[in-house]
């Protein structure tokens, strides 16, 4: 057996390749902004919003009845399932890779690593739907109360939590896209600023102003990275996809380690994925290079994760079943979707239904208007001219009568944390390796 690759190097919060990244998604998106500045704003689709490729052809089956993804047992018999089904229809297939949520990640991995021989041809991989979404649960837990709270309340947006649940995803991910334009128009038409492609001497001028430091560590930490990985995952999947995937595998470890974020599961997630991939043999690896993201319309730059078909998958299923759940429905309803969903994409591309998102922000309605205001509220608040944000400010404005721990400045938090990471990788990596398994 082969030597094993070990990830401690990729995962070091000082990765060359890490800083480097941060620094390039900062720089192209100051001159991006400064390019338009009256109309820019963050993560708009690109490109020809129209059908020129193939859509990924995808098979749906008879779903598995009386099982969730919650117990050992229920996630052996769907493995054990689609294990006979796909041995049973490709006589010779050697391995199958099975993608899942967190949880279902976690009990394929404990389940192949203790029985490897009974799940020899299972290979894990973790959904990336879920991970975008637990990336921005991460950095919301760290900036809701220094800063996030602050901008939700001014603009009246009540329904935002301190804690929410991946079904309210898009509302955070909308917020989030608002306040990211918002900080890049502000930086951009700051008088006065004529260096603004490097963060390390924007932070070194303002370093005595706490609400410019919140605000530029909010941007280059957590905001960008996070509209990096989303436009990432629409992207066709390929070598250099997964290889940057990766680097954004190290930032979310990182911060899902502080004990006040709370989300330890995905800092595990983040070593066993790196992990899985490096050491997959090359032959699998080249298969999870190509078909990591499917496409459901053939439109270049929208193209989904595979955990986001299975959620549309059951999106479409829970509508055509209407509530009225049995045994006998499920079984006959839900493979008609094999052939209702390539429809619906078609009918929508006949009829020029692409030309909805021609002013979409994020998939919703354009929200310049909104970032403008926020923008405008920053200007006042920070100031207008970068001699301004750089004016002495001990605390921040944006804290909003925080105290104690809600009061830390979230870089601060993130980097105490960073004590150990180390061991951390190398423990939860051995708990793979000294499992061997044939296909790894």
């Amino acid at each position: 057996m082969d030597p094993r690759r070990h990830v401690v190097d990729e995962m070091d919060p000082a990765n060359p390749a890490v800083i480097t990244l941060c620094a390039q998604l900062f720089r192209d998106t100051i001159q991006s902004c400064m390019e338009s500045p009256e109309t820019w704003q963050c993560d708009l689709y690109e490109g020809d919003q129209r059908k020129i490729g193939r859509p990924t052809p995808f098979e749906i089956w008879e779903p598995l009845v009386h099982t969730g993804t919650t117990s050992y047992q229920d996630n052996k018999e769907c493995l054990i399932a689609i294990d006979n089904k796909v041995m049973t229809e490709n006589l010779g297939n050697l391995a199958t890779i099975v993608v899942g949520d967190q949880q279902t990640f976690d009990r394929m991995v404990k389940l192949r690593r203790n029985m490897p021989f009974t799940y020899k041809h299972i290979i894990p991989f973790n959904g990336e739907m879920h991970f975008a979404v637990h990336f921005l649960h991460a950095a919301w837990r760290l900036y809701y109360g220094p800063c996030l709270q602050f901008f939700a309340d001014r603009l009246k947006m009540e329904y935002l939590k301190e804690d929410w649940t991946p079904k309210n995803w898009s509302y955070y991910d909308d917020f989030v896209m608002i306040l990211v334009t918002a900080i890049v128009r502000w930086l951009a038409s700051l008088p006065g600023l004529n260096h603004a492609e490097g963060i390390d001497a924007l932070l070194e001028e303002s370093s005595q102003n706490a609400d410019t430091q919140m605000l530029l560590h909010f941007l280059y930490d957590v905001g960008l990275p996070y509209v990096g990985l989303r436009r990432l995952l629409r992207r066709e999947s390929s070598r250099e996809m997964r290889e940057e995937s990766l680097l954004y595998y190290n930032i979310c470890m990182h911060l899902c380690r502080p004990a006040q974020v709370n989300k330890f599961h995905y800092a595990i997630l983040c070593v066993h994925a790196t992990w899985f991939y490096r050491n997959t043999i090359p032959s699998l690896r080249n298969v999870w290079d190509l078909m990591s993201t499917v496409s459901l319309r053939g439109i270049p730059g929208r193209n989904i994760p595979i955990d986001h078909l299975c959620e549309k998958v059951n999106k479409a299923s829970k509508m055509m079943l209407r509530g009225i759940i049995t045994e006998k429905r499920l079984r006959e309803l839900i493979p008609s979707l094999n052939v209702l969903m390539p429809a619906e994409a078609e009918y929508m591309n006949m009829t020029g239904a692409h030309d909805e998102d021609r002013k979409c922000f994020s998939g919703k309605s354009n929200r310049l208007a909104t970032a403008i205001e926020v923008q405008s509220d920053i200007a006042g608040i920070v100031g207008d001219t970068w001699e301004q944000c750089c004016q002495p400010r001990d605390r921040s404005t944006f804290l909003f009568g925080h105290q104690g721990p809600q009061a830390a400045y979230p870089w601060q938090v993130v980097t105490d944390s960073q004590l150990g990471w180390r061991y951390h990788v190398m423990e939860k990596a051995y708990e793979i390796e000294r499992y061997d398994g044939r296909f790894l």
